[in-house]
């Protein structure tokens, strides 16, 4: 997507990953320099991964904790993240489990924690910008 400039053409875009694409942060340590080495179309293309995974929101269902999560946590405002069950696809006892561990962990801090389950849903989805 910003090999063709569309985070520069639409900075106000909103763009929710589901899913659990927090995975990219385990992988940006190789995407960034990789994108930064590698010609596209006869020249380098001036593109900060980092700073691509920071404009977006993420949703850290599926079991993101403790890897993802904290990965994701070193480059991602706390405010980007959104607590999706996956709920009817995961089984109930699997989404208690994965609110359970986010929780319980750690890595959060109890606002940051409320923020992930509530507050940054109702910010992002009902934002009057």
């Amino acid at each position: 997507m910003e090999l063709k400039g569309i985070f520069k053409r639409f900075p106000k875009n909103q763009i929710y990953c589901t899913s659990c694409w927090a995975f990219l942060s385990l992988l940006v340590d190789r995407l960034d320099p990789f994108l930064k080495a590698i010609p596209i179309n006869g020249s380098k293309p001036r593109i900060d991964m980092y700073a691509i995974l920071r404009h977006l929101y993420y949703d850290v269902a599926g079991f993101s904790i403790p890897r993802q999560l904290g990965a994701l946590l070193d480059i991602v405002d706390p405010h980007h993240l959104l607590y999706g069950s996956d709920y009817h696809y995961t089984p109930t006892f699997g989404c208690e489990a994965l609110a359970g561990q986010l929780n319980s962990t750690r890595l959060l801090s109890d606002r940051e924690r409320n923020d992930i389950f509530y507050n940054n849903a109702d910010r992002l989805f009902n934002s009057r910008d």
